[in-house]
């Protein structure tokens, strides 16, 4: 189920501290992403693979995210969730 608004949790492991943000990624959220860029360490970027009719769009606003000044030199992993099922095609975001 997509994330509607933002969910924050702490998470704890192995002595270190995460303040974790899932930020919802629905047309009229993305505007206000920017917001939450500053002071960011990491971006974990879950992408819908199923979803091939807008893997342009993901892959544009992904873009979007790393070039803005405040994300300059902060590690991007991007999960590709649903990958195992079977109907899929490969996708290439590059």
């Amino acid at each position: 189920m997509p994330t509607v608004g933002f969910n924050v949790e702490e998470v704890n492991y192995k002595g270190l501290q995460f303040n974790v943000w899932d930020i919802g990624g629905q047309t009229k959220l993305r505007d206000l992403w920017h917001h939450y860029y500053q002071g960011s360490d990491a971006v974990i970027y879950v992408l819908d693979s199923s979803d091939v009719d807008r893997i342009a769009l993901a892959k544009e606003t992904l873009e979007n995210v790393i070039n803005h000044p405040d994300m300059m030199n902060v590690p991007v992993l991007v999960l590709a969730n649903k990958m195992d099922m079977a109907t899929l095609r490969p996708i290439e975001l590059v």
